[in-house]
């Protein structure tokens, strides 16, 4: 299990110092908004504890007159940019912005580099069709999916990656089940493996599953990631981890056949509801 004790505030910094270009990574927006939103408050607030700074380009708000962000940016590059601070991290309106990059084939990294020179993550968050365009032409593309133990949230999340995926080949996809304290685990669990069986079945892409819990944000312990969300945020930008016991344990259930009937939901039975 990593030390996170021995990993000072300036860990993070001193990894960037290799690096030239900033980290993206990008998380599909499939309506959910309950858990993605949670997902993205614990992976930037893992990020930024580490020591990295943390920008979201955020694809479901639009800019405007009022709410400048990304188009503003990429219009008027010498302008001050249209920040929104977020306590320990910055978010920028991005739907209009996401939208230019994606139909003018540009690199985002390029083209934002000297905006964001200060930013040493940049965050997607977005429809599967804004980062279709963005990610069409990149190898070993590693999307993150957040999703509740609900029927209506796994059907969502995989309709998004099925969109994804007629855009950009996806060499994996990380599905994060985001459960209400109240929850049983193999509800989670269960609704994991019916995603990972039919997005192999019919899309040929895996699926990993990392689980966290819904908190309450007013809590004090709400402040600190889970540490499966602490874990996936250094795997996400490249660095090794050494799996809990937990999740070792989680690994072997997923690669053991299909779950009993009686956890599964029986979403997973009806092939119709995923073959559209």
């Amino acid at each position: 299990m990593i030390d996170y004790a021995a990993m000072d505030q300036g860990s993070g910094l001193r990894q960037l110092a290799l690096r030239s270009e900033p980290t993206v990574l990008t998380m599909l927006q499939h309506g959910d908004r309950v858990a993605e939103l949670t997902l993205l408050w614990q992976v930037c607030s893992a990020l930024q504890n580490y020591g990295y700074t943390v920008t979201v380009l955020d694809g479901t708000a639009e800019e405007s007159e009022a709410n400048p962000g990304l188009l503003n940016m990429l219009e008027e590059p010498y302008a001050p940019s249209p920040l929104q601070d977020c306590a320990k991290w910055s978010v920028i309106p991005s739907a209009r912005g996401l939208k230019l990059l994606g139909n003018h084939t540009a690199d985002m990294q390029a083209r934002l580099s000297n905006r964001l020179s200060d930013s040493a993550v940049w965050v997607v968050y977005a429809s599967a069709e804004a980062l279709g365009m963005l990610q069409k032409n990149k190898q070993n593309y590693r999307p993150v999916v957040a999703l509740s133990p609900e029927t209506t949230s796994l059907l969502s999340a995989y309709q998004g990656i099925k969109d994804l995926a007629l855009m950009v080949r996806l060499s994996e996809v990380i599905a994060v089940t985001v459960n209400p304290l109240d929850t049983p685990e193999y509800l989670a669990t269960g609704i994991a493996k019916s995603l990972q069986n039919c997005t192999m079945n019919f899309l040929k892409c895996p699926v990993r599953h990392v689980s966290t819990q819904l908190k309450n944000q007013e809590s004090p312990a709400a402040e600190l990631a889970p540490e499966s969300i602490r874990q996936l945020a250094l795997q996400l930008l490249g660095l090794p981890v050494q799996a809990s016991s937990s999740q070792v344990a989680e690994s072997a259930v997923a690669s053991t056949g299909a779950m009993s009937a009686s956890t599964r939901p029986k979403v997973a039975h009806d092939h119709r509801l995923w073959s559209r």
